[in-house]
Formats: structure tokens, C-alpha cells, sequence
């Protein structure tokens, strides 16, 4: 995942001069939550990376937000969960893809606070016990437009 991350990462700085940019803090549960960095792309459509991190667990990932009119937007996107042990190598939970709806209090204009309210999940491949799981989030967020 890291090397997806990368390139990807410099891809959304070269396109963050493009649109507008957007950095936050997102209480979730189970996996999309964290520190939140985002592109708007245009007036409906952004791409975010998240990436959370407690203790030796991680929930990193990309989603595509789709807003259908001035306060909601779906979500699709791709999570992953690790947990990490200093003596044993790093170990991948499950990943997968995600869906959800959100709703945005506050406004997305540049120098405005945003408060997004999301829900959602999806099916997760679980590669140690070579299962399926669910995955699932809820989370609460305050964001700063750039």
C-alpha cells in the first residue's frame, strides 16, 4: 500500500494547485478516520486520503466524493487496516472497498470550517484468516478549506 500511497501523494499536491485543498481531523470508527488531506477537483467531485494511527494499529486509505447537492456527497473508496508489531514485521488486517453517504455541515468556500457527518461500509478481505469481513465507519470531522 505504501507504494501506492506515494505516487499517489504526489499526484494530489501537483493537483492541489489546481482546485482547492482541504485538511482535517475525523473521529471514525473501525477504519475511514484520522487526519483527512482533500482536493477539490471541481465544484462535486474531490479526492481525500486518510490516515489514522492509535497505539500499533493504522487505517490509511483514498476515497472519491461525489456531492449530489449542497450539503451531501457519497463516498467510494479504498481502506486499509494494519496492525503493527515492533518485534514481528507489519501485518495487514484486512483491506478493502468502502461506500457511505455524508453530510457536510458548514460551508466548503476557501477560509470556511466544515463538520462532516459519515456512514458507511463495505466488504473487507481479511488475507491471514483468507476470509471475507465487513468493514464498516461512522465518523465525525471538522475540516478547514484552504
Amino acid at each position: 500500500m505504501k507504494f501506492v500511497l506515494a505516487p499517489l501523494l504526489i499526484i494530489l499536491s501537483s493537483m492541489s494547485y489546481a482546485g482547492d485543498t482541504y485538511l482535517g481531523f475525523q473521529w471514525g470508527l473501525l477504519s475511514r478516520g484520522g487526519l483527512i488531506w482533500g482536493v477539490h477537483l471541481d465544484d462535486k467531485n474531490s479526492v481525500e486520503l486518510h490516515l489514522t494511527g492509535l497505539s500499533h494499529y493504522a487505517s490509511y486509505g483514498v476515497s472519491l466524493k461525489h456531492q449530489y447537492d449542497d450539503h451531501n456527497y457519497l463516498i467510494a473508496g479504498y481502506t486499509g487496516v494494519s496492525w503493527f508489531n515492533l518485534i514481528e514485521e507489519s501485518n495487514l488486517l484486512f483491506h478493502g472497498l468502502n461506500l457511505g453517504i455524508g453530510h457536510n455541515y458548514g460551508s466548503k468556500e476557501s477560509g470556511e470550517w466544515s463538520y462532516p457527518l459519515e456512514i458507511g461500509g463495505g466488504a473487507g478481505y481479511e488475507r491471514n484468516k483468507d476470509q471475507w469481513a465487513p468493514m464498516m465507519f461512522f465518523g465525525y470531522g471538522l475540516i478547514y478549506n484552504y
